[in-house]
């Protein structure tokens, strides 16, 4: 589908950078806040604990978690996550 700057789905950022998008999808995540996750193969036992406790707390937030969920803290943000109620990409 093609969206231009018209387009309640079009982000704002990008009006005056590109005349139109392709997208594929839902086009609600574009108009959504997103944080994207990366995390690191060796993380130290007390940053695996203060992820696990933001994880909770960002799955009551209103917003889109991005990320590749490959890492071992990324697949534990996961599990955490989708126990919530946010949408995942």
């Amino acid at each position: 589908m093609q969206i231009t700057p018209e387009n309640s789905y079009y982000p704002t950022t990008l009006k005056n950078t590109y005349p139109s998008l392709i997208a594929k999808g839902n086009l609600q995540f574009l108009s959504t806040k997103k944080l994207a996750i990366f995390g690191s193969i060796k993380c130290s036992g007390s940053l695996i604990l203060q992820t696990h406790d933001l994880a909770q707390q960002l799955r009551q937030l209103d917003l889109t978690i991005i990320s590749g969920f490959h890492s071992p803290i990324e697949q534990e943000c996961l599990k955490v996550i989708i126990r919530g109620k946010m949408p995942i990409i």
